[in-house]
């Protein structure tokens, strides 16, 4: 296995809450500083692009998340970054900044939350992405 499918398992939902988070927050990290993801250079890109999704879909649930929650109520994963302000604090300054310095990883990540996320996911974060200023692909 490699580092890419490693990481892609811990940010499954079939992960515990806490580690996914953090998971996430490294994640994001290793994207924006254009750190390959897999050894072998063919495969990188599908790497970046499979987990560059997962971050997408992952924001759009804790916004989701955040909106169906009550005031007293928190998920696990944002407990685990601090509370649900800090996860959408650390991803939502991710998507605007992996747009702006690699907009091919960010508009391939958006094409295929559009293509497997349930029709509301996927609109909400199509919605979001259109909403960042200057991205041409949304």
């Amino acid at each position: 296995a490699t580092f890419a499918d490693g990481l892609a398992t811990l940010l499954d939902v079939a992960t515990a809450a806490p580690l996914r988070a953090v998971a996430a927050e490294g994640a994001a990290k290793l994207l924006l500083l254009g750190r390959p993801l897999d050894a072998d250079a063919a495969f990188a890109s599908a790497k970046e692009d499979a987990v560059a999704a997962t971050l997408l879909r992952l924001f759009v649930e804790a916004v989701q998340a955040e909106d169906d929650a009550s005031d007293d109520g928190e998920d696990e994963a944002a407990a685990a970054l601090g509370g649900a302000p800090r996860l959408q604090q650390v991803l939502a300054t991710f998507w605007p900044s992996l747009a702006e310095t690699r907009p091919g990883v960010a508009a391939r990540a958006l094409a295929k939350v559009l293509a497997t996320a349930p029709v509301a996911a996927g609109d909400r974060a199509a919605a979001y992405c259109a909403a960042l200023p200057g991205l041409a692909f949304a």
